[in-house]
């Protein structure tokens, strides 16, 4: 049973993915090596809160270190980000991590490079294109507009 896989130890669980990321950091082709071997439905599951059905484990670091892999992944190459798309949904755990201050950064730069990269662009646009994700952009970065001077009173 691969060491990822639920109901795996949360120790296996840690080493696991802190030998995945050492081995994928630096390298665009192993980071593409990793999602064609399975290893975003993985990462997706352990990114998910428990609240939201995201595995037992999550509460216990494991999601910590599992999410910045994931929105890594966004930066690999062309398969890594297809093996982002379906059928692990990884556009939904990066439009979800808006809502979460500390992950908000992370997201928004994975969302970035998905879309700059071009060829899934279309599919993950249409995702990105919901009156729901509009909201959540607009209420991530509204605190960030300066209003021109003599604007506002």
């Amino acid at each position: 049973e691969p060491f990822l896989a639920a109901g795996q130890q949360p120790p296996a669980i840690a080493q696991a993915l802190e030998a995945l990321a050492n081995l994928t950091r630096a390298s665009r082709t192993r980071q593409e090596a990793a999602a064609v071997y399975q290893v975003v439905p993985h990462l997706v599951r352990l990114a998910q809160p428990q609240a939201q059905g995201g595995s037992p484990e999550a509460g216990m670091g494991l999601r910590e270190r599992a999410i910045p892999m994931l929105c890594t992944m966004a930066h690999s190459t062309t398969r890594g980000r297809a093996a982002l798309m379906a059928p692990s949904d990884g556009a939904s755990v990066f439009l979800n991590l808006l809502l979460e201050t500390p992950y908000q950064a992370l997201a928004l730069d994975a969302l970035a490079a998905w879309l700059a990269a071009g060829e899934a662009a279309r599919r993950l646009e249409a995702r990105l294109a919901t009156r729901e994700t509009a909201q959540r952009l607009t209420a991530l970065l509204a605190p960030l507009v300066v209003p021109p001077r003599g604007a506002g009173g």
